[in-house]
């Protein structure tokens, strides 16, 4: 199945470029079905496949400024330089720019020179908590509090114009070192994730408590409306891709293995296999 992507000129749209490839399972992660593991790194032939599908959809695109480019995963922070400037290059080559250019790091697993690149300009970091027993708990052990802190430090310094987000992951509840923390560190925004695999009203009891929490212990920051998990700092502007997602209700179109496109009310899969792509219309959300 083929979409048309001409006809999305003219509309607000986002990329999604999905790198489903990760070191090891994090006890948290629900989507791991649908990642690979025991990577180091992200291989090429990959990359080459991105780029055949890049080719296809930016052709449609040429000249546009897109809302947002996201790298999600996966660990999209495994890629190397080389391997962004590559991709990178096909956007240029099709003059294609962006409001914004967000990828997710790891904060212990990173490829590519952060601070000195000139296509993100935005970057997420999976911190998931500042509590070096539960990170441990979680199975992300290859970073501290402290290496964390160096890494936005460093960001700073190097680019005060970069924006940062922290997320965060809860089972129940987060603590409040998690907001001492972040009222520390000072990120344009901060996105504090549920674990999905809890159900039940104790569950939603504690998601509403974590919230109502957040926002005691987050004085400097305001939820973003249509996602009380999306907390903005004073005198800052959430994500262009949330802005997209939330405000514009614009396209989002998915890049890579398992990544998923929102176009009009119509949702794909993407899939890979033997070196190609296809889409696949999902029916129910499903």
């Amino acid at each position: 199945m083929m979409v048309n992507y001409a006809s999305l000129q003219n509309e607000p749209t986002a990329l999604y470029l999905n790198f489903p490839f990760c070191k090891h399972p994090c006890t948290y992660c629900h989507y791991v079905k649908n990642l690979s593991f025991g990577y180091s790194s992200i291989p090429d032939e990959y990359i080459s496949t991105i780029i055949i599908q890049l080719n296809h959809v930016l052709g449609c695109f040429k000249g546009k400024c897109l809302e947002s480019i996201y790298f999600g995963g996966g660990t999209p922070s495994l890629l190397t330089d080389y391997q962004i400037e590559k991709i990178h290059d096909v956007f240029k080559q099709y003059h294609i720019t962006s409001k914004e250019v967000s990828i997710e790091i790891h904060p212990g697993m990173c490829n590519f020179d952060y601070l000195d690149n000139n296509f993100f300009t935005r970057y997420s970091l999976g911190v998931q908590s500042f509590d070096e027993k539960t990170i441990d708990s979680y199975c992300r052990n290859s970073y501290t509090v402290d290496s964390v802190t160096n890494i936005v430090d460093q960001v700073r310094k190097g680019n005060s114009l970069q924006v940062i987000n922290i997320d965060l992951i809860f089972d129940l509840v987060l603590q409040k070192n998690d907001f001492d923390c972040i009222n520390r560190l000072n990120p344009e925004t901060v996105t504090l994730y549920p674990n999905t695999r809890g159900r039940g009203i104790q569950r939603f009891s504690a998601v509403n408590d974590t919230l109502a929490f957040a926002k005691q212990h987050l004085p400097e920051y305001n939820q973003l409306g249509k996602s009380k998990f999306i907390f903005i700092k004073n005198g800052c502007s959430p994500s262009e891709y949330s802005k997209n997602e939330y405000e514009l209700n614009g396209n989002i179109i998915g890049i890579g293995h398992n990544s998923i496109s929102y176009i009009g009310d119509k949702t794909y899969l993407c899939q890979y296999q033997n070196n190609t792509y296809q889409l696949v219309e999902r029916t129910n959300w499903g």
